[in-house]
């Protein structure tokens, strides 16, 4: 599991800053509220706006979810002038195939 930094001026627009003003109403208490959920997406590279950093490795086979109870330091160094709104946790899964050739 890796974090990296986010900076998206379009999804900040559409998700947070949205709710200074909706139909001319003045909503921007809601952001803190919105800033709490989660969301699963895939992002394009150039929203990322820091090198990563390898928090934790797992193995998928056998990891237990008393495993994920953890603490980590990190370092991430940013790479573009921007805001970063979001620190992203990204995963990469590789699977390894066995495969069996049998031979007549």
């Amino acid at each position: 599991m890796s974090l990296v930094a986010m900076g998206d001026g379009y999804e900040y627009n559409s998700k947070i800053k949205f709710w200074e003003s909706v139909r001319g109403f003045k909503m921007s208490c809601m952001k803190d509220e919105v800033l709490l959920e989660p969301t699963v997406k895939l992002v394009d590279e150039y929203c990322l706006i820091s090198t990563s950093d390898v928090i934790k490795k797992f193995d998928i086979t056998t990891v237990k979810a008393s495993d994920l109870d953890f603490k980590s330091s990190f370092t991430l160094t940013i790479k573009q002038n921007d805001t970063c709104y979001v620190s992203l946790s990204m995963y990469y899964m590789y699977m390894y195939i066995s495969v069996f050739i049998k031979c007549m």
